[in-house]
């Protein structure tokens, strides 16, 4: 029980549905950190397994587990459920999120990094962290380079769970997650947050590891149409809305260019549903029909966005050429299928994550 006079620094939100198989090597890999001034808040989303017994019994051995259950609604509301109850509650200093199937590093949070948080007082920290196979006993390292410099904070694509975020900044512009959303739901969350953020770290060190999980919503085959149409865009479109009412409500303009690229990523991604619905096999004609739907078009055909030449060359090749390549496409989707049976045999592990992680989880 979290007693109301703590003042708590940090608090790691872990959303789980249905994850028995990982959520307990989760858990313990935040607890047993050399630095124990944190705490963790488990959202159990409607789970059908073991998983809240198992959340539970965690609880009972240790008072820095807070295990809420919900009916299920997604990742998103739990996330959300996570944050009123943060606000409420416990109005932790910095948050931090964790995948149930991912793990932090060990000896990550240190006495020396929780001062760090204290004293910067930074509204974000921005973390390395590691692409691992299923098991994590290999990875491959994200580093962050000479290009990532304080105050020069541009790459918002950097996975959302490796930045420590302010509390103070989420609670003053009221920043949430997209719910109803499957894929890219945190990528949206991210960017809203640092488009309103003003100063942050960059620290080489890593926080994480990314379990490539093949039962994860991210390894979930989406039908094309779905998948764009139901959840990037519309995610996308949750960013633009959001950042736009924020900038309105504080009377300031300088987040335009902001919105902005909300507006291009959603083109970029009109033209990425195109590419993969070539490559599901999906007609030009269903394709057009699709895109004659969509509210936003006047994106599509304004020769004055265009995310990349890369991209302009490709719309345009779809309509003058379209069989052509499609005949591409669906032919390189075919071999990358094939290819993709044999990603768990060793020599392939072997060259995707160089990196022996076994002995940093």
């Amino acid at each position: 029980m979290i007693t109301m006079d703590r003042k708590e620094i940090l608090a790691v939100i872990i959303s789980v549905f249905n994850g028995e198989k990982y959520i307990k090597q989760s858990i313990y890999s935040v607890l047993n950190q050399p630095c124990k001034d944190l705490i963790v808040v488990v959202v159990n989303d409607g789970s059908k397994d073991n998983t809240q017994l198992i959340v539970e019994e965690i609880a009972s051995n240790d008072n820095r587990v807070i295990l809420l259950n919900q009916k299920n609604k997604g990742v998103s509301a739990a996330r959300n459920n996570a944050l009123d109850y943060c606000n409420s509650i416990i109005n932790p200093r910095y948050i931090a999120f964790l995948d149930s199937d991912d793990v932090w590093v060990k000896n990550f949070y240190t006495e020396d990094l929780r001062d760090l948080l204290l004293d910067e007082n930074k509204d974000f920290y921005m973390f390395e962290y590691f692409d691992g196979d299923e098991n994590i006993k290999r990875g491959k390292l994200h580093v962050l380079d000479n290009a990532h410099k304080d105050d020069t904070f541009k790459e918002f694509g950097h996975h959302f769970c490796s930045l420590i975020y302010s509390n103070a900044v989420m609670r003053k512009y009221n920043i949430r997650f997209p719910e109803g959303i499957r894929v890219q739901e945190d990528i949206a969350f991210q960017y809203i947050y640092c488009s309103f953020s003003n100063n942050f770290k960059i620290a080489r060190r890593p926080i994480f590891v990314y379990r490539n999980n093949i039962d994860s919503v991210m390894h979930t085959k989406f039908n094309p149409t779905d998948k764009f149409f139901n959840d990037i865009i519309p995610a996308w479109e949750y960013a633009e809305k959001s950042i736009n009412k924020i900038a309105k409500t504080s009377n300031n303009t300088k987040y335009e260019k902001n919105i902005a690229q909300c507006r291009t990523m959603i083109k970029t991604y009109l033209i990425e549903y195109i590419k993969a619905a070539l490559e599901y096999g999906i007609k030009k004609e269903e394709i057009n029909n699709k895109l004659n739907q969509y509210p936003k078009i006047n994106y599509l055909h304004d020769n004055s966005i265009w995310l990349s030449p890369r991209h302009k060359e490709f719309y345009l090749e779809f309509f003058e050429r379209p069989d052509k390549i499609r005949i591409k496409l669906r032919t390189k989707y075919i071999a990358a299928s094939i290819l993709s049976k044999f990603r768990s045999l060793p020599f392939m592990v072997k060259k995707k994550y160089p990196i022996d992680i076994s002995k940093l989880v």
